[in-house]
């Protein structure tokens, strides 16, 4: 560190000042010199500490920290990552009507940002974001979100957030019939979709039901379906969704005989 920027050290020191003195009245002006600071490396790292700061602050210190946090989703990209990476502990830490602005943030993200790392820190996250609004915001706007990042450009985007769409899957399959209904009817687009890349993020995706398989019959038919996809690469997807679920169901164990009577010797179980 001996030869950083004195501002790049203060940043990178300024939690750790934080925590053991707790005296944020003295430390504000500190640390809204360096969230503004000209130098993106400084901001950065500041970004990267949100979560750090926010855990030593009382509750009436919250609002100032989260209006400079706001900026930082504006800001370049290498810092608006850093930024993201700490909006679920920023959502813990905000009062329940101030959360839905992030979630407008989120949304626009997944439609319009053009730099597949920001999509993908949002893809990664989103089960935990989630975690901080109620159902009704998963089934009318989340799972949306997470929806759009399934269909992304990037094979990274897609896989990334397969978990986060299992995870609210779960948990709001057989709340209200209308949910079930929406849940299945985009689930089995990606299932029965003509590219086949979408039918394997259906397959990722169908990996986090795998202990629970018996409670979504119209997802075993769909993955059951996949088993004979005219696309080697599905096959083999299906394959591997199979050995993740041997021994946690007999459901399993039959889609395994199919597969092991498969021409591609890739496909096989062995």
């Amino acid at each position: 560190m001996q030869n950083k920027e004195p501002a790049v050290m203060c940043a990178y020191y300024f939690p750790e000042v934080l925590r053991t003195t707790k005296n944020w009245s003295e430390l504000l002006q500190v640390f809204q010199s360096l969230a503004a600071n000209p130098q993106s490396q400084v901001r950065i790292i500041i970004a990267a500490a949100f979560p750090l700061i926010l855990k030593n602050l009382a509750d009436k210190d919250v609002r100032i920290v989260v209006s400079i946090y706001k900026h930082f989703l504006r800001d370049v990209d290498e810092v608006k990552i850093k930024a993201l990476k700490g909006l679920p502990l920023i959502l813990q830490k905000i009062d329940r009507t101030k959360r839905m602005e992030f979630l407008d943030i989120v949304r626009r993200i997944q439609k319009f940002n053009l730099n597949w790392r920001i999509r993908n820190t949002v893809a990664k996250k989103l089960a935990k974001i989630a975690q901080n609004y109620n159902l009704s915001v998963w089934a009318e706007h989340l799972w949306e979100v997470g929806l759009g990042l399934a269909y992304d450009d990037f094979a990274t985007v897609r896989t990334s957030v397969c978990g986060s769409l299992g995870f609210m899957f779960k948990s709001l399959w057989n709340i209200r019939s209308d949910w079930n209904s929406q849940l299945l009817q985009s689930i089995s687009q990606l299932a029965q979709s003509q590219s086949y890349q979408d039918r394997i993020t259906f397959l990722k995706f169908a990996k986090s039901l795998t202990e629970s398989i018996d409670n979504f019959s119209e997802i075993k038919t769909l993955i059951q379906d996949l088993c004979t996809d005219t696309v080697v690469n599905v096959r083999i997807c299906c394959s591997e969704l199979v050995k993740e679920g041997l021994g946690k169901n007999t459901f399993w164990s039959t889609l395994a005989s199919i597969l092991n009577s498969d021409c591609d010797w890739d496909v096989v179980l062995t």
